[in-house]
């Protein structure tokens, strides 16, 4: 996005000059945001499959998922085989009483052989359809009810264009969260195996209606029913800071408000009982003392001689001590001090520095803040919020370019704001192995592609409002509208201009897909290498690899920096890369640059200069 700024502020500034219902300045708009969209997943692709290279885990992720602790394999009522034997993989219950035992369904894993409980997939696939129906039914009901708002909002023309979407953004949080709980009961009830797949049912089932409270109420049914462009781009630019602004509170003001009245009562609740359990452990300190006295076994006229004795030994210890040894008291606890004015959170705090004992070991609150940033929901909120901006961005950036400054300094704003959340709100969070970003890349891919659609709608309507004005125009015998051409375009066929602009973004995006790889060459290279001494049980030639940088950096200047990251893979790969190599492989493709020549006569010296750097190779080896 940010590469998206200058042009932004320049647009912005274009249609203000120019008026913002200018068909070439939009159209220009469109096609730069698309651009940037298709450019921006395909960084994305390329830059997940670095990372997994990098933490070793590519393909490996998927086999190292544990089963959920909340997964529940299918049970059956099984009759006992004679002897008290069962029928073969299955496995007995707790409890499991008479002649029909409740047994828990396993299965061989086909990967590691090892028994698992086992779960009908028709089951799950009949759960599925049964979600599926209740997430339509969720988004036809939200459409209607917002249709309902913005069809219920009449009066002044300032009412309707901020109104709507002021009270949409209040709205949508609502709805969100009551459908978020639905979506999780419904995505245990569907019982997942791995937690990947449970959070990627969780996401498909959430964020649709998400979707639709989005975009679809206040975005779309303006745009394509009453369509203005004025009154779209002032949508966008309340819905975006409302966005913000209630972001703000509902992220950062909030938890800490609640963090700190959780923290008051729970200091509280703990001080009060760290102080009944140091009473407790004076009373019991107190009885065992009573019970282990040095005089408790004594005869009841030997009592008064014993205190005696030892009043003596307290005033003259010298003295007791050249004579017959006192009888000396068993070791009992130390005396607890009840009355201690530090108080329960100091103490524990000293403790912990001491690195004493923790009485508490873990309260409430610390449960709570370990777990609050690898829950689902967190997860969930963080990413939705960024795919929305990023679809509010990419569908109507072209009746709104100064958005993508917003979204940019929203986005620093962000990134401060979860820095603080992780150092004064939340601790200890847990990571997870993962191998990308998961169904969200597939949602932000899809609002790419919808993109090129509502652009083109908003490209076409623009058009056809300057044709109805040029109309109405000729109609009152003005004959010049500032336009020769809007007058030939009433003949047009709409849906047709439709389909071509649409046609022009999709071709657009795709060519983007089609022209640059999902991955690095040297991620390709470095996989081809794995696989190759996988399949064959040998080591990759050092050598000949070496020999190879040094021929692609001396090919050509077009490839020249392709192939320095060639030599670079290699140096990450072997440890004893020749400097001297790496010396002579620039100097030669700087010397074979600047000369003039055939293509048969740059061969031949491109062959010669591989044949020197050979054999300096060899030597430096040798040696």
């Amino acid at each position: 996005m940010m590469v998206l700024l200058p042009s932004s502020i320049t647009f912005t500034v274009v249609q203000y000059m120019l008026g913002f219902e200018q068909t070439s300045v939009v159209t220009w708009n469109a096609m730069l945001v698309i651009l940037a969209a298709s450019l921006f997943l395909k960084r994305w692709r390329r830059l997940t499959s670095e990372l997994n290279l990098h933490f070793h885990k590519h393909g490996l992720v998927q086999e190292l998922q544990l089963p959920r602790p909340e997964f529940r394999g299918e049970t059956a009522k099984i009759p006992s085989c004679p002897g008290g034997q069962h029928a073969p993989l299955l496995h007995a219950g707790p409890g499991s009483k008479g002649p029909d035992e409740e047994m828990h369904l396993i299965k061989p894993n086909l990967i590691t052989g090892r028994l698992e409980p086992y779960y009908p997939l028709w089951k799950r696939r009949a759960k599925q359809v049964v979600s599926t129906v209740v997430v339509v039914l969720g988004m036809v009901g939200s459409a209607m009810f917002q249709l309902e708002i913005h069809a219920g909002l009449t009066g002044s023309e300032v009412e309707s264009k901020v109104v709507a979407g002021f009270a949409v953004s209040i709205i949508i949080p609502v709805l969100n969260g009551l459908w978020r709980v639905l979506s999780l009961q419904l995505s245990a009830w569907e019982n997942y195996l791995t937690r990947k797949h449970y959070e990627t049912a969780f996401t498909t089932k959430v964020f649709p209606l998400q979707a639709v409270n989005s975009y679809a109420s206040c975005l779309l049914l303006l745009a394509f029913n009453k369509f203005d462009f004025d009154d779209l781009g002032i949508q966008v630019m309340a819905i975006l800071f409302t966005r913000f602004v209630t972001g703000f509170f509902t992220e950062y003001k909030i938890p800490q408000s609640v963090k700190n009245f959780r923290m008051k009562g729970l200091m509280e609740r703990q001080s009060l009982r760290n102080h009944q359990l140091q009473q407790e452990l004076a009373e019991q300190a107190t009885q065992r003392s009573a019970a282990e006295s040095p005089y408790s076994h004594c005869r009841p006229g030997q009592v008064r001689e014993m205190e005696a004795f030892l009043a003596g030994v307290q005033q003259h210890p010298n003295e007791a001590a050249a004579g017959r040894a006192p009888v000396e008291a068993s070791a009992g606890p130390e005396p607890v001090d009840v009355e201690d004015s530090r108080g329960g959170a100091q103490a524990q705090a000293e403790g912990s520095a001491l690195g004493l004992l923790d009485l508490r070991d873990e309260t409430p609150l610390e449960q709570v803040q370990r777990l609050q940033f690898d829950s689902l929901h967190y997860k969930y909120f963080e990413y939705s919020e960024v795919v929305i901006q990023y679809g509010y961005i990419v569908m109507f950036a072209a009746c709104f370019p100064v958005g993508i400054l917003l979204a940019v300094f929203s986005n620093v704003f962000e990134i401060w704001g979860d820095i603080y959340k992780l150092v004064y709100l939340a601790q200890r969070p847990l990571s997870v192995a993962t191998d990308g970003i998961g169904a969200w890349y597939h949602i932000t891919r899809v609002f790419s592609i919808l993109a090129c659609f509502t652009n083109a709608a908003i490209v076409v309507l623009v058009l056809d409002t300057k044709v109805k004005d040029c109309n109405t125009m000729q109609q009152t015998m003005i004959t010049d509208c500032g336009d020769e051409d809007m007058t030939s375009a009433s003949s047009y066929n709409y849906w047709c201009s439709y389909a071509y602009i649409t046609a022009a973004f999709l071709g657009l995006f795709f060519l983007v897909e089609c022209l640059f790889d999902d991955s690095a060459l040297w991620v390709r290279v470095f996989t081809r290498q794995k696989g190759y001494e996988t399949r064959t049980g040998q080591k990759i030639d050092a050598q000949g690899l070496e020999l190879g940088s040094v021929y692609l950096a001396s090919s050509a200047k077009s490839k020249k920096g392709r192939n320095r990251r060639s030599v670079t893979l290699y140096r990450r790969q072997h440890d004893g890369s020749l400097e001297v190599v790496k010396e002579l492989a620039q100097e030669s493709t700087e010397r074979l640059l600047t000369k003039k020549g055939d293509q048969h006569t740059r061969k031949r010296l491109i062959g010669q200069h591989i044949r020197k750097m050979s054999i300096a190779f060899l030597e430096g080896t040798s040696q």
